[in-house]
């Protein structure tokens, strides 16, 4: 990976996302997200490397990534 990602997927993540910076971190939030069992199916990623907004000052973009809990499967 050659960027820094930060990931929410949690409600306590609002404020302290996680930071991935390997396919592995990847990984393990599709993990955490398979094991979970309290609805919270999908995760947002915003890339630290890019630039944010001018006028509303939010990150210029983000990717969601998603696991369905029932057929264990995910998608990165």
């Amino acid at each position: 990976m050659n960027s820094t990602v930060e990931a929410r997927y949690r409600p306590e993540h609002a404020e302290n996302p996680v930071i991935l910076a390997s396919p592995h971190d990847v990984d393990q939030v599709l993990v955490a997200l398979l094991a979970g069992n309290d609805g919270n199916d999908m995760a947002q990623l915003i890339c630290l490397q890019r630039p944010v907004h001018p006028v509303h000052g939010f990150p210029d973009h983000d990717l969601c990534i998603g696991v369905d809990n029932h057929r264990n499967v995910g998608a990165r």
